[in-house]
């Protein structure tokens, strides 16, 4: 829920949408030809949108796929330490640190879009997504306490 939150954020800050793109005067580059293998099945590979060129994206963009590639790469490193997992426990703490990886990223990405906001100006968006790294930082509690007022149970109320 919280990425899904950053990557909203992340497309409407740094205007990573299409809509975006054709305004700016570039269109998004078309996905590649996808190629069946073998078997039959498409090759996932193929199917992957090409990357667009560093020199058409903003700077936030930039500094922001700088942090997913990292993240791609602490991430494939992990993941390959995955098949060499003695037991559960050791399985487990592969699937935290690459949790820890992903969080850690999100965090960083909706600073960055703060960070580049105030720098363009848009302080009413970066006071946004500060507030919601405030929020992510301290989280409300999932049970609101209630305070209960039974004076029929306290002093002189009480049945006799």
């Amino acid at each position: 829920m919280k990425r899904q939150l950053a990557i909203l954020i992340l497309m409407g800050v740094c205007g990573l949408t299409a809509g975006t793109a054709a305004v700016a005067g570039t269109l998004p580059e078309p996905a590649a030809p996808v190629a069946p293998d073998p078997d039959g099945v498409e090759s996932t590979a193929a199917a992957t949108v090409a990357p667009r060129a560093p020199e058409s994206l903003t700077p936030c963009q930039q500094a922001i796929r700088a942090l997913l590639d990292r993240e791609a790469a602490q991430l494939a490193e992990l993941e390959a330490r995955v098949p060499a997992a003695a037991d559960a426990a050791a399985f487990l703490a592969l699937q935290r640190e690459i949790e820890q990886v992903k969080q850690d990223t999100e965090l960083q990405v909706m600073r960055t879009q703060a960070q580049h906001a105030r720098l363009e100006g848009r302080v009413e968006q970066a006071e946004q997504i500060e507030a919601a790294l405030a929020e992510m930082a301290a989280p409300r509690p999932a049970i609101v306490p209630v305070e209960r007022h039974d004076e029929a149970l306290r002093g002189d109320a009480a049945p006799r």
